[in-house]
């Protein structure tokens, strides 16, 4: 639910200096012929452009000061292309400038942009020339086209007559058949200028000259595209186009010139049934056509009934607020005139309105979200123009749509609908008492589907008609109504499962603070500066936190309560239903006896439901609530432990049911018991025992680990509080855990393993640890080949085991010595060194972290009760062991090892002669900053190589890292590897040495280890290539080429056999090597795998281009043996002409005739 978010916000626009670099070198471009440079440059230069603007796609008001100056500029390569020939290509220039005009526009908006285009009556030549010589077919330059048709729409707008421009002279068509016929072909293109089109179009129709001539033959035309889309939906992206030019007809055009077609145009929108479509831009279109010809056929004047508020500035309104004793200068309440009011009443509206209202009223349900948005946008504008008595009934049909019976997107539609409605004043303050319940339960409506629920795009619009309602009317008019809209608000932004419903009460909380003055908001001012956009952001602080601050204003914590009982602990998601049950816990602190009697009878009502969340949900809120009220020392009545004691029994009696219902039952049930004995309830002890233990010994055992966490929690709880120092009880819950200690499922003997290591200290005596110590040593060192991948048991067993040792004191552990000692071997030497892999991946990393954790609690632990078990000794061991994971691969791992490291060398180090890597390592302040998880900081450790103590364990990590996978670890680990023994060679050789002669150890001693052999190889062959090793002796390199050749030949494995042909054509550096080298890779070209023999081709065709002193010995040519090969261009070319996929019969000659070649021996 929640996500972690960084928020940017921008001051300026900082990159105009860049921005112009990259218009001068646009311009610069004045090629025709673009090559492949030329186009890498424009990508480049298009790319950076787009980078640098979509920066602003959230604050794109940044630039408005700056489009004037980057228009007119990337307008100087349009203007001069106009200028060219006719028959000259378009530059390059041209294109990409108006690719970079089309991106600012698509970040700010087509409608800001066309005020900045240049406007001179001479340029409509100038866009038409230029548009007719694009091709819609043009994939390329389609955002030119989109340039031109945004201009010409600006140009279409200026006053001059048309007629002026043509000549009869050039025999072309007149200037207005050009543009209007260039116009035609692109809007039914399908591509994006059709948008550019369709606003040209408008502004070019809705001319008065040109209106008379082409307006209604291109309304007939729109008509008969609506007719074939509704017949083939194939022909929808053509016809967008044209059907959005009509829509900014009826919104660019006059009254009088386009009324005429309205009805027409309405009645085709009724034959269609246009609301039965699927294609939701299609919808909309005609949502907004069926708007704007409704509003057409209306008065323009807007209706004088409507509310007015008198103050829009907010400080006037904060000025007012402040001084209460003045009488207001303006009046609130709906100002008209007599005349107005009888105008109103007498005015007819058109019969084809009811039609408009009907569809819009309809738009309103459609399953879009953008449809429904035009809808309501629809309604508050055709609204604005109708009598009064009308937009009443049209605001009762909106509120009708927030009614049970609808679903989800009626509730969202209707919610923005009466936002609309009330920015505009339409909806009178006597309808207020309606409309506002209804948004009320708006902004809590939400429906359960399953495993998800529908509703916050309602609660998002409900919280959008509160802003829109502050903004709009007076404090005096709203005032009966405050309490209510706070409340809800307030609830939508602390309990609320959606971040953005959270941060949108939020806002509109904010505004009605604001607008309406903190004096009718009491306290508002305190709330909204700590319940604030960022606040609500994380799920956990809104519901524990922000709720506790509000729940301490003005009775907020009455309605809180209420939601929470009856709307959040019945939620589908069980994690809502948990926060919900502990919000509610801290709530009652604030809430009045009878309102937590109220409480806690509705939850005992409730977890009788039959709905599985639901009684969930009050199972858990009322253990929390008990658990309360102890807290606040309010005794519990008789009906709480009925109550307790018949769930008990039902949930007893159904532990038999699996899947999610088990689970949920047994948490909720564990839970309660776990709350219930913290509170010490006077429950039966019988009950207890015959009820509650058996439901514990049940759950202990059960496959979800949180179940079994659960358990046993319940169970500690129920000891300590009910039966302290019982004897019996601790003999048959003993009993019940060693009889299934050997149990052959996993889940049982983690339960097991859980239960004994979360034992309180005074339930198991020093013989019983002793007993459950050597059981589990026993069955950890006798494990199947099955159990070998049980990766919890094992954890649990190293968890239970060190939860019992870091228990007991010294002379307790004295006296089990040997079986300690025996545990601290297994934790280093076997747990730590676990590996296990199975189908879910590295399965040892869980056991290896959890030996990390382990050792770390025990070393510490002994420390502080001085045991001599710690020695020098054992404290080397336990640095080396875990110095192994600290350059792990795995990020978890580096993280685990890196931490308890630390731990461990600052809490023991000054004790135990660990100076020398508290010397080399970062101080404990240091250690704030650093990140193990982060790849980048491998180089803290590599500080630690020189130590020779520890530069085997280092080496025996690393090479895991910097010889495996993911490359961006080998990447960052190998760089860092390099510069620090680089750094180490210049200072001191003798060192260097000595950390290699580390390496080369490590290298024989685990080369034959299954997990670490390719890993081995990779690293040595970078570390060769990289040339660090160039003054090795000769015999340590031969003595690994042995080592290597022996496994190689061996293993069947052809990864490895490649890696060691890798490794042999990086040895050929060494020139006393060469032949041994040379011969193992003629080897490999014979092996039975072609893939190898092919690999071993290429690698070693170019290890001979770059060791050429291999043929020192070919001698020079004289001058009558220019035309002869040399050896290395014979073997060479026997390397690329033969086909090592063939079969070795025929390989075996050719590999022999290569090896004479190269001097070998046969």
């Amino acid at each position: 639910m929640d996500s972690c978010e960084k928020a940017c916000v921008l001051e300026s626009f900082t990159e105009f200096e860049e921005v112009q670099a990259l218009i001068n070198e646009c311009i610069n471009l004045n090629s025709t012929v673009i090559d492949e440079s030329t186009r890498l440059t424009v990508e480049s230069l298009f790319e950076t452009w787009v980078k640098i603007f979509d920066r602003y796609q959230e604050q794109p008001h940044l630039i408005d000061r700056h489009i004037s100056s980057i228009i007119s500029q990337l307008f100087a390569p349009i203007y001069k292309q106009a200028e060219s020939k006719d028959d000259q290509s378009p530059s390059i220039s041209y294109h990409t400038s108006c690719n970079f005009i089309y991106h600012v526009s698509k970040v700010r908006g087509f409608k800001n942009l066309i005020r900045h285009l240049p406007h001179s009556v001479t340029d409509l030549e100038i866009v038409i020339d230029l548009l007719s010589k694009e091709s819609i077919d043009n994939l390329v330059t389609w955002r030119t086209r989109y340039v031109l048709l945004l201009w010409s729409s600006l140009l279409a707008t200026l006053p001059f007559d048309f007629k002026k421009f043509d000549s009869s002279d050039d025999g072309r068509k007149p200037l207005m058949v050009r543009l209007y016929d260039l116009i035609k072909i692109n809007l039914v293109a399908g591509d994006t200028p059709k948008v550019a089109a369709a606003v040209s179009c408008a502004r070019f129709l809705t001319r008065p000259e040109i209106s008379k001539i082409y307006l209604e033959s291109h309304i007939d035309w729109c008509l008969n595209v609506i007719d074939e889309i509704f017949k083939d939906a194939i022909s929808l992206n053509n016809g967008i186009g044209v059907l959005l030019s009509l829509a900014y007809i009826f919104k660019f055009g006059k009254r009088e010139d386009i009324s005429p077609f309205a009805p027409k145009i309405l009645m085709k929108i009724r034959e269609q049934n246009i609301l039965s479509q699927s294609k939701n831009l299609l919808v909309k279109i005609m949502i907004k056509i069926n708007q704007r010809a409704g509003l057409s056929l209306l008065r323009i004047k807007i209706a004088s009934w409507r509310y007015q508020r008198g103050r829009r500035s907010i400080l006037d309104s904060l000025k007012s607020n402040s001084s209460t004793n003045e009488p207001s200068k303006v009046s609130s309440d709906v100002k008209k005139s007599e005349n107005d009011d009888d105008y109103d009443d007498n005015y007819q509206v058109p019969e084809e309105i009811e039609d408009v209202i009907s569809v819009l009223l309809d738009g309103l349900r459609f399953n879009s979200y953008i449809v429904r948005w035009s809808a309501a946008k629809g309604i508050g504008r055709v609204t604005s123009r109708l009598p009064r008595s009308l937009a009443g009934e049209v605001v009762s049909s909106v509120c009708e749509l927030l009614s049970p019976s609808e679903n989800d997107g009626s509730w969202h539609g209707g919610c923005l609908a009466l936002a609309e409605l009330a920015r505009r004043g339409l909806i009178l303050p006597d309808q207020l008492s309606v409309v506002i319940p209804a948004i009320i339960k708006a902004s809590v409506y939400e429906e359960s589907r399953g495993n998800f629920s529908v509703g916050d795009t309602v609660r998002d619009a409900a919280c959008y008609a509160f802003w829109a309602f502050a903004r709009a009317y007076e404090a005096d008019i709203l005032r009966p109504y405050l309490n209510e809209i706070t409340s809800a608000l307030l609830i939508v932004a602390v309990f609320d499962r959606e971040i953005r419903c959270r941060r949108a009460a939020s806002a509109a909380y904010q505004e009605t603070v604001g607008r309406l003055g903190s004096q009718n908001v009491p306290h508002g001012i305190e709330i909204l500066t700590t319940v604030d956009n960022q606040a609500v952001g994380r799920t956990r602080r809104a519901f524990l936190e922000l709720s506790m601050f509000v729940a301490q204003f003005n009775n907020y914590y009455e309605p809180l309560i209420i939601h929470l009982i009856y709307k959040k602990i019945n939620h589908w998601d069980q994690e809502i239903r948990s926060l919900s049950a502990e919000a509610l816990a801290s709530l009652i602190h604030f809430a009045p006896l009878e309102l937590i009697r109220h409480v806690i009878g509705t939850l005992l009502e409730k977890t009788l439901s039959k709905d599985l969340s639901t009684k969930h949900g009050s199972i858990i809120s009322l253990a929390w609530v008990i658990h309360s009220m102890r807290e606040m020392k309010i005794p519990c009545q008789d009906e709480i432990l009925v109550g307790i004691q018949k769930i008990s029994e039902e949930i007893k009696s159904s532990l038999g049911f699996k899947g999610i219902k088990g689970e949920l039952f047994r948490s909720a049930i564990c839970f309660l018991i776990e709350k219930i004995s913290q509170t010490r309830l006077p429950l039966d002890k019988d009950f207890i025992k015959t009820c509650w233990i058996d439901i514990l010994k049940d759950c202990i055992f059960h496959t979800n680990e949180s179940i079994r966490a659960a358990a046993v929690s319940g169970f500690v709880a129920l000891y300590d509080n009910y039966f302290p120092g019982d004897s019996k009880l601790e003999d048959i819950w003993m009993k019940h855990l060693i009889y299934n200690a050997y149990s052959n499922l996993e889940h049982v003997r983690c339960g097991i393993l859980e239960a004994l290591g979360s034992l309180p200290k005074s339930f198991i005596s020093h013989d019983t640890i002793k007993m459950i110590l050597k059981t589990i040593l026993q069955s950890l060192s006798s494990i199947s080949a099955d159990e070998s991948i049980w990766f919890s048991w094992k954890v649990a067993s190293i968890n239970c085991y060190t939860s019992l040792l870091i228990q007991m004191n010294n002379s307790d552990i004295e006296s089990i010595r040997d079986l300690v000692e025996k545990i601290i071997h297994h934790t280093l030497n076997v747990a730590m060194e676990d590996y296990t892999t199975s189908s879910k991946g590295d399965v040892g990393e869980a056991v290896r972290i959890a030996a990390i954790i382990s050792i770390k609690k025990i070393a510490l632990h002994f420390h502080e009760i001085s045991c001599e078990i710690l020695t020098n000794e054992m404290i080397n061991k336990i640095i080396n062991q875990i110095l192994i994971h600290c350059v792990s691969h795995h990020n978890e791992m580096r993280l685990a090892a890196g931490e308890n490291f630390f731990e461990i060398l600052y809490g023991l180090g000054k004790h135990f002669l660990l100076d020398d890597l508290i010397n080399v390592l970062p101080t404990k302040e240091d250690l704030a900053s650093v990140h193990f998880r982060d790849e980048s900081n491998f180089p803290i450790w590599f500080a630690i190589l020189p130590l020779t103590q520890y530069s085997y364990s280092l080496w025996k990590g690393l090479v895991m890292s910097t010889g495996g996978i993911p490359t961006s670890i080998v990447k960052l680990s190998l760089e860092a590897l390099l510069n620090q023994l680089k750094s180490i060679k210049s200072k001191d050789e003798a060192k260097f040495k000595n950390v290699i002669d580390s390496f080369i150890d490590v290298y024989r001693d685990n080369l034959t280890v299954e997990r670490m052999c390719l890993q081995l190889i990779n690293t040595l062959n970078s570390l060769i290539n990289s040339g660090i090793l160039n003054d090795l002796e000769e015999s340590k390199v031969s003595s690994l080429i042995d080592k290597t050749w022996e496994m190689a030949r061996t293993t069947a494995i052809p990864k490895k056999k490649i890696a060691t042909v890798q490794l042999m054509c990086a040895c050929l550096r060494f020139k006393g090597l060469q032949k041994k080298c040379l011969n193992i890779l003629c080897i490999f070209l014979c092996t039975k795998y072609p893939f190898v023999r092919t690999n071993a081709a290429d690698e070693l065709y170019t290890a001979l281009l770059i060791y050429e002193d291999i043929f020192e010995d070919d001698g020079g040519k004289g001058d009558d043996q220019v035309d002869e090969e040399t050896n290395q261009e014979k073997a060479l070319r026997l390397l690329t002409e033969t086909d090592w996929n063939k079969d070795r019969s025929i390989l075996i000659p050719i590999r022999d005739k290569l090896k004479s070649i190269l001097g070998l021996r046969l």
